[in-house]
Formats: structure tokens, sequence, C-alpha cells
């Protein structure tokens, strides 16, 4: 994905990128004499937009430690240490030199976001577009702290007070600054905050997708609240965004026999993100569960959609956002009609969760076929179970499933025992298992002293 926005101000670009480039790691970022420190609208408009090397990517962790695909022996051989090590939950994860893109990516969109929101307020630019540009670097900051929580930090307990050591909290650009890590409660307040500043400062919708919109910041707290377990806020966030844009696509109305479907920016699109690629992903024998992809329906257009099954019986995964073979990771309309049944069945609304299911599922049915909403006689387990099998079909590969599966651990009603199988041996992680979080890369905390 290209934006030629990119290319304004390119000698402020060159200079930020020595900034993030000139030393080991972007935590302890070391200035430069030749840096040019970024002062006027293009400027900052330039640094939000480098969606190319800097913002809207995400970790890939949860793909390869989760249980949405998985290898034979021969594709796990091809592996590296750490991958095999992640994979298989084994500890330590990262050697002692290892640079990890998903830890480092997440603190250059953090850098980038606070070298926009210290440049914008040293200005003191009043103009409206200085008001866009700062909902934006929040939203980024919020969108990359989140991504680290669900990787590098205790799941957020609704009942507990969530002291515990996150992630570095790192609010502006400087360099001196302390690297202790902030409480989960902290961190998750931090996001709480930008967002809603954010959306207070953004349009409705953006063009392109790839950049914030007040809508995004929405979906985005939707998301959090309801990792939060604040099942009210949630829907009322997801409602919110859902008001400002909500369309669907058909799926009948899809070529699913060409390859991926899906456009780059297709109509559901709220905000565009896309993971890091592994060589877990480029395995010849990289492969979606075979559970999984017998749990839809014959007539559920997103079999097709989604999968392709090689000679062999292999099941892939082809049906990314991207359009391409990037999986896509950022906000999309299903996920918040989704969100919308989730919290309904818990806030004791089942019909506000039949309309929100019954919606999307429309969508994604065959004309013509009976589409299987239908929560009427159904207990609350059941038909919180019943979402959240929508949940899983819908937003299959698309960065949310270990989040998934460590907030819903907290409910023995909804854990789930993950088991992986690699030359004869059967490995296991437990619901409760600290394996959940994934341990900070050593060369980072002994470089930063976190």
């Amino acid at each position: 994905m290209k934006n030629n926005n990119i290319f304004h101000s390119i000698t402020m670009i060159i200079s930020l990128t020595v900034l993030l480039s000139s030393c080991e790691e972007f935590l302890e970022a070391k200035p430069e004499k030749s840096i040019v420190t970024p002062t006027t609208l293009e400027d900052f408009r330039a640094v939000l937009d480098n969606v190319v090397t800097a913002l809207n990517f995400t970790p890939a962790l949860g793909v390869i430690s989760g249980d949405d695909t998985f290898l034979d022996d021969e594709g796990f051989t091809g592996l590296s240490l750490w991958q095999k090590n992640c994979y298989l939950w084994q500890r330590p994860v990262f050697d002692q030199t290892m640079v990890l893109s998903d830890w480092s990516s997440c603190y250059e969109g953090i850098l980038y976001a606070n070298v926009v929101l210290e440049g914008i307020a040293k200005t003191g630019g009043g103009l409206p577009e200085y008001s866009t540009l700062r909902g934006e670097a929040l939203f980024h900051r919020a969108f990359a702290y989140f991504q680290l929580l669900q990787f590098f930090a205790p799941a957020y307990d609704p009942a507990g007070d969530n002291l515990g050591p996150a992630v570095p909290l790192r609010l502006s650009p400087a360099v001196h600054q302390d690297l202790e890590r902030a409480s989960v409660s902290d961190c998750y307040a931090q996001m709480v905050t930008d967002l809603g500043d954010a959306a207070a400062l953004l349009e409705d919708r953006s063009s392109p997708a790839s950049r914030p919109s007040r809508q995004a910041a929405l979906a985005l707290l939707s998301r959090i609240h309801l990792v939060m377990g604040n099942y009210d806020k949630a829907r009322e966030e997801a409602r919110n965004a859902l008001n400002i844009y909500d369309r669907l696509l058909d799926y009948s109305s899809l070529d699913l026999d060409g390859g991926n479907p899906f456009s780059e920016f297709n109509d559901e699109v709220i905000f565009y993100a896309r993971m890091l690629d592994y060589g877990y992903f480029d395995s010849q024998v990289h492969r979606v569960d075979t559970l999984l992809y017998n749990a839809y329906d014959e007539d559920d257009l997103r079999k097709r959609a989604f999968f392709s099954v090689r000679e062999l019986g292999n099941i892939n995964f082809t049906g990314s956002y991207t359009g391409s073979n990037d999986y896509f990771s950022g906000l999309a309309v299903p996920e918040l009609l989704l969100t919308i049944a989730e919290t309904s069945v818990r806030m004791g609304d089942p019909a506000g969760a039949e309309r929100a299911l019954g919606t999307l599922l429309k969508s994604r049915y065959r004309p013509g076929a009976i589409v299987p909403s239908g929560l009427e006689g159904l207990g609350t387990r059941e038909m919180l179970q019943k979402v959240l099998s929508e949940r899983r079909k819908e937003m299959v590969l698309r960065g949310m499933r270990w989040s998934d599966l460590k907030r819903l651990n907290k409910d023995p009603a909804t854990a789930k025992v993950l088991e992986k199988k690699i030359e004869g041996k059967i490995y296991r992680l437990e619901p409760d298992d600290e394996k959940y979080v994934l341990p900070i890369p050593p060369r980072e905390t002994e470089l930063d002293g976190i």
C-alpha cells in the first residue's frame, strides 16, 4: 500500500528516520545534530502518513501462539528458534540479541505519535488541521499501546486492581525518561483518555482508511472496553460508531472463485492496519485448524471467501481484507456488530443480540439460505457461546484471537485449553497459564533497564 502524502517534506522524513534507526532501540533513541524537527502542518502530516515503514502495523505473535492455524512436523522444522518457542509456548522465547519487531514497531509508532503531539503543542496552532493531526496522533498512540498490552501484559481483570506491571508508558519523545513498566490500570486509562480526546478532534470518516477517524476512535474504544469487561461502555461506543457508518459487504455479490475476493480498502474497513510478516506465514504447510473450517455451514459464504482447500487437503486462509497475502488487523464494521451482540447477551438483552447478529449473518449467507442466527429459546450461556462462535468465524486471523482467549479465560465457562502436536508430543496451554503474557525480549530489558 502506498500513499502519496508520505513523500511530502522528504527532508524531514529522512531526518526522522535517522532518529529512529540511528540507535539500537526505539525506547532509547539518541538524537543527532542532523535531525530536522518537524514543525509545520506538512511535516506533521508526512509523519502520520508514514504507513509504509512506521504506522498501521500490528504484532503477529498471537497468530503464531494462537489456535486458528497449525503446522505439521515439516513446517515446524523450518521455523526459526524463536518462532518454534512461540508456537509451542516454550520459555525462554527470545535470545539475548534478538530485535523483535512486534515490540519495536509499536514503540516506533508511539514515538512518531509523540513527536507530532509535542510539535503541535509547541506551535500552538489553532487551525482545524492541527486538531485533526493531534487526534490522529492520539489514536495511533492508543492503537499501538493496545497491541503491546495484548501480548506483553496480563489480561485486564474487571474484578481486580490491575496494579501489576504492564509496559513502559511513553507520553513524550524525550530521550531521558523513566522506563519502568506502568501498571495495567494506568495503561488502559491512558488509552481511554487518548481515544476520548481523539474522537472529539477527528472527522467522522477518513480517506484513505489508513488515517484515523472519529469512527475509528469510537471503534477502538469499544474494543478496549470489551477487553476491560465494561460491557455497557463497549456497546455504547460500538453503537456510536455504527451511527456514523454501518455498511456491510454482501458476500453473495463477491467473486468467490478467483482468489482473494476482497479489495484493500473495501466498504467494511474503518481503519486499515496489517500484521507483521514472519516465516511462519510463508510456510507451505501453514494451515487453518480443521475444526474451525468445519464450523462454517455449507451455505455460509465465508467458508469460500476466507479459505482455499489445496490439492493435499490443506486449508489456507486466503481472504484477508488487505486484498493480498498480508493479514488485515485493523478495525471494521462487523466487529462492532459482534461486540453489540456479545455485550447485549451479557447485559440481559437477547433481542439486541439477535438483531446485531442477524444483521451481520444476512450479509454472509447464500441468498435463500436459512440464516441460523436465532437465539430464541437458548439460555444465557448457550446464547453467549453462539455469539462467540460467530465472532471467531468472522474475525479469523484479524489479530484479535489471542486477546479474546485471554479475556474469555477469565470465565471457566468460556475458557479453553490449547493443544498442539509436534513430533508425536502434545503441548498444552492452560487458561490460567502465565505464558499468555509473552516476555519482553531480553535485549530490551537489558538495554533499557525495564
